[in-house]
């Protein structure tokens, strides 16, 4: 049981290891592996909070998407925090790998 709910934990950063970096697909576990081992807290904490974030708006989104519009609404809001939730996740990759200004030009064209 704990082999199973590690295996996404190591694995939280291939993908943004693929964009990123350009990895291919053993090169990026390999990336996700020693970053998550080499900054285990903080990727812990941000693991943990992302997960959060998408089971609290996964119960809120449903009990919106009782109607049309509803749905309409809970599609695009979940979009929307999708869309942020892969972008943190990109900035604290980025800020713990490569050049913070990289992190913080992509932080700025998120929030525009």
């Amino acid at each position: 049981a704990a082999g199973l709910l590690a295996v996404p934990f190591f694995m939280f950063f291939a993908n943004v290891s693929v964009i990123v970096d350009n990895s291919t697909p053993k090169v990026a576990l390999q990336k996700s592996l020693a970053f998550v081992a080499g900054d285990a807290w903080p990727v812990a904490g941000l693991i943990v909070l992302t997960v959060i974030v998408q089971l609290m708006s996964g119960i809120v989104l449903t009990q919106i998407a009782d109607t049309v519009s509803g749905y309409v609404v809970a599609v695009a809001a979940n979009a929307f925090i999708g869309t942020v939730l892969a972008a943190g996740s990109m900035v604290f990759y980025l800020a713990r790998t490569h050049d913070a200004e990289l992190a913080d030009s992509m932080l700025e064209n998120v929030q525009e």
